[in-house]
């Protein structure tokens, strides 16, 4: 390897002659080993015996993250190396379905009525519907029908309440969409994309304008709504994939008479960040299409938290415009929505589920908007609403626990075990301790269950038994599947996924609070994490990595097993040899149209947390290095064009020229028409660094807020990580000659294929690249 003062390395592989000692992290074991698939589905059986999941072993001859979303047979390219394990919730004891078949298997749904499992596979080369039958433990496909997966949960195959017939997104007979549209005249052999803006088309035969961005959404998401009988395959369509509005994906009420469905997600203006939906219904037999609701905000959870079927009844509620409203299906189709619960005010947008007896909605009162464009508003209370019109109920809790999510019995219903009760999972504000919480219908009536540094997910009651099904994890246990009491008291540990981590060890997490200047002038109180090594405690100041991300609290990950995996490599690679890990919440102000200064505000909110790390003896203010992931990247380079605390800085995939970035267009990754905006337009304007209007209005600002232009400021050590197929590489390129031609020590390594994230590389390419970083980190900033 060609070794200067700004080496530039182009690889695939450094072999690097480093093993793991007694206690650490493997490299290998960071990047290839079996895990829960991240955003996976569980289901659980009806009899509440056994388990469902996905666990996922990324392929080491694939890059996850390439230049496509999906792979050309279909298959999201997220899900490779994912399948699906069965678990006896009693016994603990686990199989592995289907092991004679190959493929990807996902997105699993126990029958309703007996031990039959549907999922999706790619068994027979493209994606379709599976089934496995607990009694014989065999796996068959269900039809040949191909399914029009998505990148995110809530896709999954919904059942028929008799068990018969199952509804599932199918591709379309013909596209909605394609990539390259050739030109009116075009002569054979051309392969060109032509865009015109209105301007330009003026004169031009009027035609009907495509929505913005239409062209990505459709391609990823326009499925036709099909139903299959499980027993004999036959395949049928309810809603062809042209209706109005286009499908996406789909449940079905209570009786199974309607299937409902959202729409391909839209963006209501041309550069808006956030998109919408539409909601629509239509009988189970096929038919007229109806159109419930027009633009439903798209949320965090994509496709789970938008509406609710009663769990008996048909009938279904949504919120729109922070009400809550009932729509009632007739013989013949929906009643006009009515609007229920006008006394209890604004709602949250993502919590509309039914009490166990039918007869009231919880809802999300006194909503919070915190600036974040990347998450929902929060609620600072519940409520239940009767649907007879009766007295609301509030339900209340101490201001200092933010609202994480409801326990719910069903996905329709809240979990009840004391009539008139809802119990939460909460997150402390100061701290990173989790509650279940137990919430009463009397003012001030809440009881804490359990409390822990840790995190749950995916909590199901079990049938037929008094223990809660729980995905969990802390800073010391792997995440896995563990049963709790209904009373919280005991918990047990049902799966072991991948028990090579036992053998690694985890240091202590400690949380601190640090006051720092804010975006408007005044003073705010910021939480930051400090993940020690096994052994250190406050006072041994120790050599630390500091982690950001703009507009992102990083100290919630102390609850993850490890202190998480950003910015890419997990950060027990680190704590594991010795050095102690900072997570810093780098806050800003508002997005939206709201104009920032975003080097600004990240410098005035990271600052302030690492001088108190060190002041509180956890670090050693001497030896520092700084590093960040794709915004992380942004800010990484923008913190070290202000300050020369760091001895170290490592940037990965990220953005230094905005002004460079803003018309970027994705012609290759995604399919775009005349309408499309460019996403980097209104993540620049509206999202990360808000800067709130168009080079041309105030082009000083873009260049005050790029890296780039602030190279001849940037004095400390730097190494640029880059894969070679992200968008940003170019950007990469840019910093690293900038910082050369400015005699400023710096190296670009450029790892081949690689995408955005460095947990979607070649294992063996994220594994060297962690190594390359560690090493880094030791020349300067020195051994623990």
């Amino acid at each position: 390897m060609r070794v200067s003062q700004a080496p530039l390395v182009l690889l695939s592989l450094l072999v690097v002659t480093a093993h793991a000692r007694e206690g650490e992290l493997p490299f290998d074991l960071a990047f290839d080993r079996t895990e829960f698939s991240v955003g996976g589905v569980m289901s659980l059986s009806a009899s509440g015996r056994h388990v469902a999941y996905e666990v996922q072993n990324r392929p080491n001859d694939v890059d996850l993250s390439g230049t496509t979303r999906y792979q050309e047979n279909g298959t999201p390219t997220g899900v490779l190396g994912t399948r699906i394990d069965v678990t006896e919730v009693k016994s603990g004891k686990s199989e592995r379905i289907c092991p004679q078949h190959t493929g990807q298997m996902w997105r699993p749904s126990w029958s309703p009525v007996e031990e039959k499992l549907v999922f999706y596979a790619d068994t027979d080369g493209k994606p379709q519907l599976w089934m496995y039958e607990r009694a014989s433990g065999q796996c068959r496909k269900v039809s040949d029908a191909l399914v029009r997966a998505k990148l995110w949960a809530g896709d999954e195959a919904q059942w028929s309440p008799d068990g018969r017939t199952v509804y599932v997104p199918t591709m379309p007979a013909t596209p909605r969409f394609e990539r390259n549209q050739p030109e009116p005249g075009q002569a054979q052999g051309v392969d060109v994309l032509v865009l015109r803006s209105a301007a330009a088309k003026q004169g031009d035969a009027p035609i009907a304008p495509a929505a913005p961005d239409s062209g990505h959404f459709i391609f990823e998401n326009n499925a036709a709504v099909a139903a299959i009988d499980v027993s004999t395959g036959t395949t049928r369509i309810v809603a062809p994939a042209d209706a109005n509005p286009l499908p996406s994906v789909m449940r079905v009420s209570a009786s199974g008479k309607w299937v409902s469905y959202l729409s391909v997600i839209r963006k209501p203006t041309s550069g808006a960040w956030k998109s919408v939906t539409d909601l629509a219904v239509v009988s189970a037999q096929g038919g007229k299409v109806h159109s419930i609701a027009a633009a439903l905000p798209s949320l965090h959870d994509l496709h789970r938290r938008n509406y609710s079927w009663h769990p008996q009844r048909d009938l279904l509620v949504y919120i729109q415009d922070r009400k809550l409203w009932l729509v009632t299906m007739g013989e013949d189709g929906p009643q006009a929505p009515r609007q229920i619960g006008e006394a209890a005010g604004p709602l949250g947008p993502t919590i509309n589920w039914f009490s166990e007896d039918g007869n009231s909605v919880i809802v999300g009162i006194e909503p919070v908007e915190h600036g974040n464009l990347y998450f929902d508003a929060d609620s600072s209370a519940l409520a239940a609403i009767p649907l007879d019109g009766g007295p609301i109920t509030k339900l209340t809790y101490d201001d200092k626990w933010k609202l994480y999510d409801v326990i719910k019995s069903t996905p329709r219903t809240v979990w009840q075990p004391d009539k008139g009760t809802v119990t939460a999972v909460m997150r402390h504000r100061s701290t990173t301790d989790l509650a279940i919480m137990r919430l009463g219908p009397r003012s001030g009536e809440s009881k804490i269950l359990w409390t822990a540094p840790a995190r749950v997910t995916n909590v199901m009651p079990v049938a037929q038994s008094r223990e809660l099904l729980v995905a969990y994890e802390d800073l010391k246990t792997p995440l896995n599947l563990h049963a709790f009491s209904s009373d919280f008291s005991r918990r047990r540990r049902v799966t072991s996924v991948e028990p090579r981590l036992d053998a690694v060890k985890v240091g202590n997490a400690e949380v601190f609070e640090s006051v720092a200047p804010s975006y408007d002038g005044t003073l705010v109180t910021l939480r930051s994490a400090v993940l020690l090594p096994p052994g250190a405690k406050r006072g041994d100041k120790l050599p630390a990595i500091v982690m950001m991300y703009p507009d992102i609290d990083l100290s919630g990950d102390a609850t993850y097993f490890g202190g998480g995996g950003y910015p890419g490599e997990p950060p027990l690679i680190y704590t594991s040899r010795g050095y102690a890990v900072l997570l810093t919440n780098a806050d800003m102000g508002p997005g939206g149209t709201n104009a920032g200064d975003a080097i600004d505000e990240i410098v005035d909110s990271v600052l302030p947390q690492v001088y108190r790390a060190a002041e509180l003896g956890y670090i050693d203010i001497r030896r520092l290095a700084l590093r960040g992931q794709s915004a992380g990247a942004y800010g990484t380079a923008a913190i070290v064009s202000r300050t020369n605390l760091f001895r170290a800085a490592v940037p990965s995939n990220g953005p230094y020229d905005l002004g460079g970035i803003y018309g970027r267009l994705y012609t290759e990754r995604f399919p775009i028409n005349d309408e499309s905006s460019p996403l980097w337009m209104s993540w620049v304007e509206t999202g990360g660094p808000r800067v709130g209007t168009h080079p041309w209005a105030n082009v000083f600002r873009y260049i005050e807020n790029s890296p780039y232009y602030r190279a001849d400021k940037i004095k400390t050590p730097m190494l640029i990580m880059q894969g070679s197929d992200d968008t940003f590489v170019t950007d990469a390129e840019k910093l690293y000659s900038a910082l050369k031609r400015l005699d400023r020590p710096v190296e670009l390594a450029i790892y081949k294929g690689g995408g955005h994230a460095i947990t979607t590389w070649f294992p063996a390419n994220a594994a060297d690249a962690t190594r390359r970083m560690l090493e880094f980190f030791r020349k300067h900033i020195g051994e623990p």
